[in-house]
């Protein structure tokens, strides 16, 4: 569900708390190459301005102390946070599962983008709407990019062996 306006200020709040820790981190090859992934993908669907946002902003793990503020918060009010952001361009976030990464970079730089344009609302709803699209192409373009590596591996080895195998379990990953 979307947070409530208090709910908003008082997440303000406890990131503004942390803003200290939050800008001494720096970004993981891994979320910058996952961050360029997805925003590839939202220049594909034609959003250029937030595609742009994305490549430019700094993707960062939550602090410890911040991670447990925040199921603090959590529990509190009974909801999950996946992601924030920290305007004008950092994106922290509090997940390891690569398909909620993918939904948390793409929901927080809409987010971000629209930010001030449009009530909290809205901009929820959007960058929800916005996030599944680009989660599902993710997938999409994941699943063909790794049948065609195995399937140049048969080709390569001329032995289907696990390649049936591993095709089958990165189909059930993508679900």
């Amino acid at each position: 569900r979307p947070l409530s306006e208090a709910e908003r200020k008082e997440l303000e709040i406890i990131l503004k708390n942390f803003a200290p820790q939050i800008l001494a981190l720096t970004e993981s090859e891994f979320d910058t190459q996952l961050k360029l992934k997805v925003a590839a993908i939202l220049r594909e669907k034609g959003y250029q301005d937030i595609a742009n946002l994305l490549e430019n902003s700094v993707v960062v793990r939550a602090p410890p102390e911040l991670v447990e503020a925040i199921k603090e918060f959590e529990q509190k009010y009974n909801v999950k946070v996946y992601a924030l952001n920290l305007p004008p361009n950092i994106i922290i976030i509090f997940n390891e599962i690569e398909k909620e990464l993918v939904l948390s970079l793409a929901h927080e730089a809409v987010a971000l983008t629209l930010e001030g344009k449009y009530p909290a609302q809205e901009i929820d709803e959007k960058a929800s709407q916005i996030a599944i699209d680009v989660l599902l192409a993710y997938k999409e373009k994941t699943l063909r990019e790794l049948v065609v590596e195995e399937l140049a591996k048969i080709f390569k080895t001329g032995s289907v062996g696990p390649t049936l195998g591993r095709i089958l379990e990165i189909s059930r990953w993508l679900r």
